[in-house]
């Protein structure tokens, strides 16, 4: 897989190999911007593999750049929204929904994690309306009503922790001064649902974000 950035001042396909050691570099230089780098565009890259199966790179290298440059600034408000609606739309949050025991659980674990950090920008910075973030709720609970995989750990792909990354999303929903007891109410009966499942025991300290 490739995606194209611009790097250098010219438009350049990036490879997956390539991505993860400018993500290192970017890393161990305390998460610094590059001028050779379009930090906006770069981030676009990386959530094609937000998914990837591999830890290293999913976890340690791009939800780490990434959160660290949407609660830090880098992004302008235009920049946030769209950084947002992609995590949100069918190929990142909504990608193979319903699907159990297969990898398509990274892509959604991680988006719906991104999206905290997102909400989390947005009480800080406020750059959606209230219509905006009424529809960032219904998608997060939407996800969180039709998501099957709720695995925790998984031996040979890491962290997935779906129920865990939900929590975290609804509860920066929660403290947005924006939503109403309606809204809360609505995010109380999806937690409430969440915890009450048939089909699987919680085993990866998914309580301790639920409280």
């Amino acid at each position: 897989m490739e995606h194209k950035i611009r790097l250098g001042g010219k438009n350049m396909l990036i490879r997956r190999e390539a991505l993860q050691e400018l993500l290192k570099g970017i890393k161990d230089n305390e998460y610094k911007v590059s001028e050779r780098v379009d930090a906006f565009e770069l981030s676009l890259a990386m959530m094609e593999y937000l998914g990837d199966s591999d830890s290293r790179l999913r976890d340690d290298l791009i939800y780490s750049v990434l959160i660290r440059w949407i609660t830090s600034g880098v992004f302008s408000k235009e920049q946030l929204k769209k950084i947002l609606s992609t995590v949100l739309d069918d190929k990142h949050l909504l990608y193979k929904i319903g699907e159990k025991d297969t990898d398509s659980v990274f892509m959604r674990s991680f988006s719906v994690l991104i999206a905290a950090g997102l909400v989390y920008a947005h009480r800080e910075d406020k750059f959606l309306d209230h219509e905006e973030l009424i529809n960032v709720k219904n998608k997060i609970i939407k996800y969180a009503e039709q998501e099957k995989d709720v695995r925790g750990y998984i031996s040979d792909g890491g962290w997935a922790h779906t129920a865990a990354h939900t929590s975290d999303t609804l509860d920066e929903l929660a403290l947005c001064e924006e939503l109403g007891r309606g809204e809360l109410l609505e995010i109380l009966e999806v937690i409430k649902n969440k915890v009450s499942i048939e089909y699987y025991s919680y085993i990866c300290y998914e309580d301790e974000k639920t409280v």
